[in-house]
């Protein structure tokens, strides 16, 4: 089962006003949106976080932070127009009469892998769900 982590009503609502692109119509949207949650899943692999049966996070406020960042991610993607993270790859890179360049790119675009968008990071570090994040204490861990 794929999990999707947002609908596109939930895209258009968490799009702010100003966006330059437009979000896509139905099922571009879907498409986009599973992509985005794909990316999500896989930022969030180690995450411990309680499940419903279904398997998406059953905490209200986690399930916001995978929502928000799903959403995040796909207008990252509809903005810089680079789903693939493909154009990340290259230092620089021209359209007209075509001239591309790898270099010293770093990071996961580097690597050709999918990059996690700056805001869908931000959403998911705030609920707690990235590597090094605390999810939740118990009484015992008052210390913290």
């Amino acid at each position: 089962m794929v999990l999707v982590y947002a609908t596109r009503d939930e895209l258009v609502a968490y799009a702010p006003a100003n966006l330059k692109a437009r979000v896509p119509d139905e099922p571009e949207a879907t498409r986009l949106l599973t992509s985005a949650s794909q990316v999500i899943r896989r930022a969030t692999k180690t995450a411990i976080y309680d499940t419903d049966a279904q398997n998406y996070p059953s905490d209200v406020d986690i399930r916001q932070a995978f929502r928000d960042a799903t959403c995040a991610q796909a207008l990252w993607w509809t903005e810089t127009g680079d789903e693939t993270g493909v154009a990340g790859q290259f230092q620089s890179m021209s359209i007209g009469s075509v001239s591309l360049s790898r270099g010293s790119a770093s990071g996961a675009a580097a690597a050709g892998g999918q990059q996690l968008a700056p805001k869908a990071e931000t959403e998911l570090r705030d609920a707690g769900v990235l590597a090094g994040s605390i999810v939740q204490t118990y009484p015992w861990e008052g210390w913290f």
